[in-house]
């Protein structure tokens, strides 16, 4: 316990994240109650106004309150790209753990994630979407088809490294099976690295997702999403430039906030390597 108040006054980042990821959670959850105003009502005589008392961030070219879009935009954009990690990571134990014990499968991992790993992710995005046409389904599709590949060589990377390990080699002459040693002392040692891989890539995710939004490719209005947001003020940007400013913000904290908080994981969990 002294070690872990030691790291985490040496790593204000985890602490800067974890609480901006609390209150992105919490405005989330309870955002139909934290919004101000209904993200989808429309009031064309209050169009573009400015911040004001009513509007704190403004209103946009419909007259709908820009922070109630924005409050409302987390569940879209942060609760979809939670979502597809935690499948991704969940695909990647799969295949990767077990992986590290047969070898014909670790062949074929080998060469399915070789060929998806060929192809950048948003190019197997925008693939997927055009296929299946724009939408929730399909977005969240497009996430985990080229997220997972990363998440499967990971864990295969660690599992091997930890099956050379002393304790492993003990259970195993104690007469324990493959799949005991996979659950109870191979997995537990995957968990923190993974942990720490897979906040950051939530952040990594939502960029995605806004940027598939700004295409026109991803969460369809009327539903509040950020990249859809962010591309009608870029539209605005000489008239109301509270549009593009106020959103691109918004983006760019909350993937601040996971990035923060998956490198002060990574230091909290390993506090030799954060220390050098």
């Amino acid at each position: 316990m002294r070690r872990d108040r030691r790291a985490f006054r040496a790593s204000p980042g985890l602490v800067i994240g974890g609480i901006g990821l609390l209150v992105l959670a919490f405005a989330g959850v309870t955002a139909s109650f934290l919004a101000p105003h209904d993200p989808a009502e429309q009031r064309l005589e209050q169009q573009l106004r400015p911040p004001s008392l009513e509007h704190p961030l403004g209103t946009d070219k419909f007259g709908r309150c820009l922070l109630s879009r924005l409050i409302h935009g987390i569940r879209a954009s942060v609760g979809l790209a939670a979502m597809t990690t935690v499948l991704c990571v969940g695909i990647g134990f799969a295949l990767g753990a077990p992986a590290a014990f047969s070898r014909p499968l670790d062949n074929v991992l080998m060469r399915a994630t070789d060929c998806l790993f060929a192809f950048p992710g948003i190019v197997l995005a925008l693939v997927v979407i055009g296929i299946l046409g724009p939408g929730i389904g399909s977005l969240a599709l497009a996430m985990v088809i080229p997220g997972w590949p990363k998440y499967a060589r990971l864990i295969r990377a660690v599992a091997l490294s930890l099956k050379e390990e002393a304790f492993v080699e003990s259970a195993r002459a104690i007469g324990a099976d493959e799949w005991t040693i996979l659950v109870r002392h191979i997995l537990p040692g995957v968990l923190p690295t993974v942990l720490s891989v897979a906040t950051i890539g939530v952040g990594g995710k939502i960029a995605m997702i806004a940027g598939l939004g700004f295409l026109g490719l991803g969460v369809q209005p009327p539903t509040p999403e950020w990249g859809s947001m962010m591309q009608s003020g870029l539209q605005l940007l000489r008239s109301a430039p509270h549009l593009a400013v106020f959103t691109g913000m918004m983006i760019v904290l909350t993937v601040l906030f996971f990035t923060l908080a998956g490198e002060g994981l990574q230091d909290l969990l390993s506090p030799p390597r954060g220390r050098r």
